[in-house]
């Protein structure tokens, strides 16, 4: 047997139900409700920073395009995590004394993927609600049989008529908040202007691999991993009760009880 936090949890977790999992995730859930994790807010914030910096290093030659390219990609491709704990109010709830570092948290990490950080609460949080409905599932576009098949289904959904982009308009209609939808248009446009005119003025290849490419190459990666590899295969409408779902659970339970 283990302890974590005073919480007992078996060295097998191999062995449980999905109902048994779920008790023991909401005892240690209990056990850490409200705590702040700062390794996330310094996560964000920093990832945020440093890529910032790739532009400056790049232009006056500190270090060369190629690199700053690699470590974009890697920025951007690192960013969703700490907006998706702000999507769950995972730093602070509302009321909390610390809501308005939530807020500020999505907002400063999710322009970088070019999305508003409201989108991404509604979206995602109707994704939980709904999980391979596939009327209201807004990441339902990204069910594939393979691999390969996924990587290609979330670059066709991501094209101008593809079927990402209008799940995601779908469920921001559902919420009444066609507001956002010409919000999602402004950061669309703001980017290509900002690309624009990085390119009129000489940088088209640093705005290339500095932010066009690794943003959608972080799109690909973001598809593929937290939502087609945990999604796929044998799932059920309305709640992740797979075989690979338990299985990533069982995981990191397993993480948390070694920590």
């Amino acid at each position: 047997m283990n302890k974590f936090s005073n919480v007992t949890v078996p060295n097998d977790l191999g062995a449980f139900s999905n109902a048994e999992l779920r008790k023991l995730e909401n005892q240690i859930a209990r056990k850490h409700s409200g705590n702040v994790p700062w390794e996330i807010v310094i996560w964000g914030f920093g990832n945020l920073f440093a890529w910032i910096a790739l532009w400056p290093m790049v232009i006056f030659d500190v270090i060369p395009l190629w690199l700053g390219f690699i470590l974009a990609s890697i920025c951007l491709s690192l960013v969703f995590l700490p907006t998706h704990e702000a999507q769950h109010d995972i730093i602070g709830q509302k009321g909390s004394k610390y809501r308005w570092l939530n807020e500020l948290l999505g907002h400063a990490t999710s322009w970088m993927i070019v999305y508003p950080f409201q989108v991404f609460r509604i979206t995602h949080l109707d994704h939980h609600r709904f999980t391979n409905d596939s009327e209201r599932d807004p990441d339902i576009s990204t069910k594939a049989p393979g691999p390969f098949s996924a990587i290609w289904a979330s670059i066709q959904g991501r094209q101008p008529k593809g079927s990402h982009g209008q799940n995601y308009l779908k469920s921001l209609a559902n919420a009444g908040r066609t507001d956002l939808i010409t919000l999602t248009v402004l950061y669309r446009f703001g980017f290509l202007a900002i690309l624009s005119i990085l390119a009129w003025n000489g940088y088209a290849l640093e705005a290339a691999l500095l932010w066009w490419l690794p943003f959608h190459l972080a799109l690909s990666y973001l598809h593929f991993f937290l939502s087609w590899v945990p999604h796929h295969g044998r799932v059920r409408q309305g709640g992740v009760i797979s075989a690979v779902a338990v299985g990533h659970r069982q995981a990191a339970l397993a993480v948390m009880c070694r920590g």
